[in-house]
This record gives C-alpha cells, sequence and structure tokens, in this order.
C-alpha cells in the first residue's frame, strides 16, 4: 500500500489515535474504533455526545454491537 502525504481524502478531516490505544490488547478492534470515532466528534470541542444510532451508522455497526464496545472504549481514554 502508498501512503501520500496529501491524499485528496484527506481534505474530509482526519483522526489521530493514540498508539497506546492502537496497540492495547485488551481492547478488542471494535471497541478500538470506537475510541477513534468518539476522537473524531470531539476533535473541535473536547467533548462528545453522539447517539448511539449515529455512531453505529458512522461505524457499519449495530446499535448493540456499539453498545457493547463503547464502553471500553470510554474506560480506555484513562487506562494507559
Amino acid at each position: 500500500m502508498r501512503l501520500s502525504a496529501r491524499p485528496k481524502e484527506a481534505c474530509h478531516g482526519f483522526t489521530q489515535v493514540p498508539n497506546f490505544i492502537l496497540t492495547k490488547k485488551e481492547l478488542s478492534f471494535g471497541a478500538k474504533l470506537a475510541y477513534a470515532m468518539l476522537l473524531k466528534y470531539a476533535w473541535a470541542d473536547d467533548a462528545c455526545f453522539p447517539g448511539q444510532l449515529k455512531l453505529a451508522e458512522d461505524m457499519g455497526a449495530g446499535e448493540r454491537s456499539v453498545r457493547r464496545r463503547t464502553p471500553a472504549a470510554r474506560r480506555a481514554k484513562n487506562a494507559r
């Protein structure tokens, strides 16, 4: 895979995920994705309150899956 310094997709914004989240073995892939989505929403205001339906739609997941994964993502923020 070739990564460009300025991919055209980046004009829609991007989200940086801390490495300690990406490498935390206790977190499932879904919890890591949920954490990244919460960072995306909180980027401008340092806080976010997305509904479960909105989060599920953006993640390409069901609401039940979001309910299962978001608590782990929230706990990960404080567990380094």
